[in-house]
């Protein structure tokens, strides 16, 4: 096989992948190791438009992997035409296509796929107004020709965590849940989830579970009701050294640790997996320098015959499989940011993803089904037809078949209980209290594409740098294993060129090289441009939008400063006229309102819904009490100042036109100046708000959105 050597156990193992890029900096062709080429066309506007097996050389017609790729207004990807055969120029009938739609705030709301035609799967989700997925329906089909529905509705607890999900009965025990699923033909199921203190799930996809008492963030000790014996333990730094996978032996993971056994290197990145005493399977595991898997030796014996597989990953686009001797190489593509076919030893498989970028059927060549699964939240399989092709699996991730667990790049994942099997490393990502919670026990709204942060349906992330960014995407290439939710990471083309054409070409070679003890990566700048096109547009746009913000906290600080002034000046007003107690201690609360609730929702951003809201209503109510008591305050002014009035007035008449104005604007001015300082104050907390809401806005716009419509932003190259 051209491109590739193997010499033997513990030697080397080199591919090289070539790249070409066109002037705009985007990939034109990517050649495999084994010489297969494929090219990348775009439109005017810069927009991915097919792939095609070949060379801009090759002679027509050509066999196309994605024969047309559309989008919406908003620039998302509305529709994918996979295979077919025609001139490079032209726009061949596909063998099935697929199509996506959004709402108003370009989140997914359907997707489905056709052949000749006729949908042969759709799926579709629905929201409550804080974005949770309060209900999905799915048709699938079957490997002999039927199909199936499945209706889901899921429920929420305050804090957006998922409480219950199921595909019949009434929905319950949540603050806001989805309307009773009806029609589902496929097992029916229900299943509850609740939470302790420390966001830790104490009921869910393996029934009770119970954690030790160590203080410390470690898990200490995990028990499942459905798992006989002690389900896990866990060493000193945190990760888990030991696993029950047996649900009918106790493999006890406590003093004994008869259960699965797991080890980690120096990085924390998990090194064997030895399955628990009595069996004999195992899995052993190398990473490259920048801590992605690159390769994974399985061992196990059945009915006394051993079988030993190696498996090498190249940049996430080829894997190298040989067993007992026998060599087997799979290359993937990827299209749309999502991996979307493969080929194995030259037979062609189609991939389509779940709405959360699960693998959830594969097809053959020709569009027939091959297999289709189903998961449950949290990853769990829920339903499976047939053999599954890849072991890309829940989320796009990669399922280890031995140990059971799932690889998300930076941690393993376990279906099983719901959680990683490692603390996170990063701090800041929104996981919560628990460092070892999946998407913050949100597993149908968000996505965990690496390991250390979750995506949510319009692309926007938190810890994970430039994932799950809508963008222009090629049609072409292999994927990493770091994507955005859907796995298949971002392919070296993006966008730019001319319309049909393939560019003026620039050439940029990867190989990655496999040893037992090492392997080398290439330059992550090369091979990862749309996270370092994130980095840099999300500098951009913060760089645009740091003014406003200076200027709305000035307002706010300013307003507050305004409020300060005018309650001082209303206080003293009030001690000279001997103003009433109570009316005071209505002006007092009306201070307090305008003084600290402006700051509420801008200094306590985590403050769910409910509560913003209710802060809101405060001031609001308080600000319309300060304005009664203004009022209240400048007529008793009057009538208990009689005297004071008529003398001033008296002196008015006396004077000039000069001493009449000022005598009677003091008149008027003396009990009002402080209530006029506090509408000064109210008028620039409202610009305030006005601007930390518009800045709020464009934050939350997706960002290539944000760079169309507000420009400043670098080539999405």
């Amino acid at each position: 096989m051209e491109g590739l050597e193997r010499i033997g156990d513990g030697q080397t193992i080199t591919q090289t992948m070539n790249f070409t890029y066109n002037d705009a900096g985007q990939g034109t062709s990517v050649v495999y190791p084994d010489g297969e080429t494929v090219t990348a066309q775009y439109d005017s506007n810069g927009y991915s438009r097919s792939a095609y097996f070949g060379t801009p050389a090759s002679t027509d017609p050509v066999n196309f992997l994605v024969g047309q790729v559309s989008y919406t207004n908003a620039g998302q990807v509305a529709g994918l035409a996979f295979g077919g055969s025609a001139a490079k120029s032209s726009v061949p009938t596909p063998v099935f296509s697929t199509t996506m739609g959004y709402d108003g705030i370009q989140r997914p709301v359907s997707s489905s796929a056709s052949k000749a035609g006729s949908t042969f799967w759709n799926q579709s989700r629905t929201y409550d107004n804080v974005g949770n997925v309060l209900g999905v329906t799915t048709t699938l089909p079957t490997t002999t020709g039927g199909t199936q529905k499945d209706v889901q509705s899921f429920c929420y607890d305050s804090v957006n965590r998922l409480v219950w999900s199921g595909n019949t009965g009434a929905p319950g025990g949540g603050d806001h849940c989805g309307l009773a699923p009806a029609g589902t033909t496929l097992a029916t199921y229900q299943q509850a989830y609740t939470y302790d203190a420390l966001d830790r799930l104490t009921s869910g996809p393996s029934g009770t579970e119970t954690y030790g008492s160590s203080p410390s963030p470690v898990h200490d000790a995990l028990t499942l009701s459905t798992v006989p014996g002690q389900y896990a333990s866990y060493d000193v730094m945190g990760n888990m050294t030991c696993r029950n996978v047996d649900t009918t032996t106790a493999h006890a993971c406590d003093a004994s640790q008869t259960g699965a056994q797991l080890t980690y290197d120096n990085e924390g990145r998990m090194e064997t997996w030895t399955a628990p005493s009595g069996t004999t399977a195992s899995d052993q595991y190398l990473y490259d320098n920048s801590g992605q898997r690159v390769f994974q030796h399985s061992s196990s014996t059945l009915a006394g015959t051993t079988s030993n597989t190696d498996t090498i990953t190249f940049d996430g686009a080829t894997d190298v499989t040989t067993t007992n001797g026998v060599t087997s190489t799979t290359k993937y593509y990827s299209a749309g940011g999502q991996r979307v076919s493969m080929k194995k030893d030259g037979v062609l498989s189609y991939l389509l993803p779940d709405m959360l970028g699960s693998t959830s059927i594969a097809l053959k060549a020709d569009g027939s089904v091959q297999a289709v699964q189903l998961f449950a939240p949290f990853g769990g399989t829920r339903y499976s037809d047939g053999s599954m092709t890849t072991p890309y699996n829940y989320t796009g991730q990669r399922l280890d078949s031995t140990s059971g667990l799932l690889y998300y790049g930076a941690r393993y994942y376990d279906a099983t209980s719901g959680h990683f099997i490692s603390a996170d490393t990063v701090e800041t990502n929104g996981t919560g209290l628990d460092p070892y919670a999946y998407v913050k026990g949100s597993p149908e709204t968000f996505t965990d594409p690496t390991g250390h942060g979750r995506c949510g349906p319009d692309g926007d992330c938190v810890g994970v740098p430039g994932a799950g960014t809508p963008g222009q995407g090629s049609s072409s290439g292999g994927g990493g294993d770091s994507g955005s939710s859907g796995g298949g990471g971002n392919p070296p083309a993006t966008t730019g060129s001319s319309a049909g054409s393939d560019g003026p070409s620039q050439t940029s070679t990867s190989t990655s090289t496999s040893t037992s003890t090492s392997a080398n990566t290439s330059n992550c700048d090369a091979q990862c441009p749309h996270d370092a096109w994130h980095d840099r547009a999300t500098t951009a746009r913060n760089k645009k939008l740091d003014p406003l913000n200076k200027q709305a906290v000035l307002e706010m600080v300013g307003g507050a400063l305004l409020f300060i002034l005018g309650d001082v000046l209303i206080f003293i007003n009030k001690i000279s006229s001997n103003f009433q107690k109570g009316e005071a201690l209505l002006d007092l609360i009306a201070t307090f309102s305008n003084t600290i609730m402006p700051y509420v929702g801008v200094l306590i951003p985590s403050l769910n819904g409910t509560l913003l809201q209710l802060s809101k209503a405060m001031f609001y109510a308080m600000a319309g009490v300060q304005a009664v008591v203004g009022a209240l305050s400048s007529a008793n002014w009057f009538v208990r100042n009689t005297a004071e009035v008529s003398s001033t007035i008296a002196l008015a008449a006396a004077g000039g036109p000069e001493a009449q104005i000022v005598s009677l604007l003091m008149l008027v001015v003396k009990p009002m100046v402080g209530h006029l300082l506090d509408f000064g104050g109210h008028i620039l907390e409202g610009m305030a708000e006005r601007d930390f809401n518009e800045e709020a806005r464009q934050l939350n716009m997706p960002l290539r959105d944000w760079c169309n419509q507000y420009g400043g932003c670098p080539k999405y190259v």
